[in-house]
């Protein structure tokens, strides 16, 4: 308010079968960074987060098969299409994150919303983020906010930082009104 900067929530409705796809797909990719020895488990014991696994935040891994297996469950290709989890390209379909540490975006209510993805070796992109999708927007949404909001309304004070993994060790320190730009 200070500094005239409009807050707006972004309320999408209608959307449940996304919002559950997206729980599917989170609690697959939450079971598969818990399997000792995958790369994205190696990688955040290495930076000092792995307990950013079972915190709020809810790291995962995208190991082979998830799209596979939410198909089976119950999702459409369209649908996974739409969460970002299937993506079309010059020689079909194909899972957007296979490999990747997996990063979960909250709406300002907690809900996933979305997957960023962080690569484990030299591939290029480091980072894959969501494109606009019906439940996310970039402009809409400031990373760990889900997370921040209580201490922020407390602290009366927001510190925005570059990065996930800037947030995500913050919290895991104590600073829990931090939050990142998307």
């Amino acid at each position: 308010k200070e500094l005239g900067i409009e807050i707006k929530t972004h309320q999408p409705t209608g959307y449940d079968k996304l919002y559950a796809a997206l729980n599917a797909a989170l609690q697959l990719y939450q079971e598969n960074i818990q399997v000792e020895g995958n790369p994205a488990l190696e990688h955040l014991r290495k930076r000092g987060l792995e307990a950013a696994i079972d915190s709020e935040f809810k790291l995962g891994f995208a190991g082979q098969g998830i799209a596979k297996k939410l198909r089976e469950v119950k999702y459409s290709e369209q649908t996974l299409i739409d969460i970002d989890i299937l993506m079309r390209g010059e020689h079909g379909l194909m899972e957007m994150f296979r490999g990747r540490l997996i990063i979960p975006l909250f709406d300002d209510r907690g809900r996933v919303i979305g997957f960023a993805g962080r690569a484990l070796n030299d591939e290029k992109p480091k980072f894959i983020n969501p494109p606009k999708t019906p439940l996310f927007e970039r402009s809409h949404v400031l990373y760990g906010f889900a997370q921040a909001k209580r201490a922020i309304h407390a602290a009366n004070t927001a510190v925005i930082v570059e990065g996930y993994f800037d947030v995500i060790a913050a919290h895991l320190h104590g600073h829990e009104n931090v939050v990142a730009q998307m």
